[in-house]
């Protein structure tokens, strides 16, 4: 008899929806940290703080003390769905591009407040430096994973479709030549009984080990003392 193989159940339609929502929930918090960003070094400040300790600091434009937290830690939750909702759909997760994502948005407030701050004549040095770095952490994690060489699983946009195509018809064929029984070669010898040789044929034909073709084929042969 062949072996049996269950695949898995597929995961309910619904979690593509909360994929969905978890990208575009991550999107959203990270264009909120980069408005607040900008929002804060367009009026010329490098910090900003109002009540409590911060009452003689510069006070942040209004909604910036709201959208940082807000942005953080809510886009965090965002991402987490999104890595959950594709590990459950089996889909290759986006999460790793959060972090080239953050860091290169960023670095491009610091670039261009950097080199063109408000309300000065020249270029700001400590925010040129800030935006060389964060190039570099952004950047460079991009560049290693697009190469081959900075995915744990491997993965990489150009070849993890035909990797996957290749593996699953690779499965398919191992389950199919699993599952398909050898075909029936009697060999009688000089005391072979042939009664008991064809009630063993019948019984495999019963069993559904081999087809009414091979089973003909088979019954034949062995009538004709082959």
């Amino acid at each position: 008899m062949g072996s049996t193989t269950t695949a898995s159940s597929p995961a309910p339609p619904w979690w593509w929806s909360l994929l969905f929502a978890g990208v575009a929930g991550s999107v959203a918090c990270l264009t909120l940290l980069f408005r607040s960003m900008r929002a804060v070094m367009g009026a010329g400040l490098s910090s900003c703080g109002s009540g409590g300790p911060y009452v003689v600091a510069n006070p942040c434009p209004k909604g910036v003390g709201w959208m940082l937290p807000i942005s953080i830690w809510v886009g965090l939750g965002f991402l987490a769905l999104a890595a959950v909702a594709a590990h459950r759909l089996g889909r290759a997760s986006i999460a790793w591009l959060a972090w080239p994502a953050l860091f290169l948005s960023l670095g491009a407030n610091f670039w261009q407040f950097g080199l063109d701050p408000v309300g000065a004549d020249g270029p700001d040095w400590g925010w040129i430096v800030c935006a060389v770095l964060f190039t570099i952490m952004g950047g460079g994690p991009l560049l290693l994973v697009l190469a081959g060489r900075g995915s744990a699983s491997g993965w990489t946009p150009s070849s993890s479709a035909p990797r996957a195509a290749s593996r699953a018809a690779a499965a398919g064929a191992r389950i199919r030549a699993e599952a398909t029984p050898p075909p029936f070669r009697p060999t009688p010898g000089a005391g072979d009984d042939l009664v008991g040789s064809l009630e063993r044929l019948a019984s495999l034909h019963r069993e559904g080990a081999i087809d009414d073709d091979e089973y003909a084929d088979a019954k034949r042969r062995l009538l004709e003392g082959r």
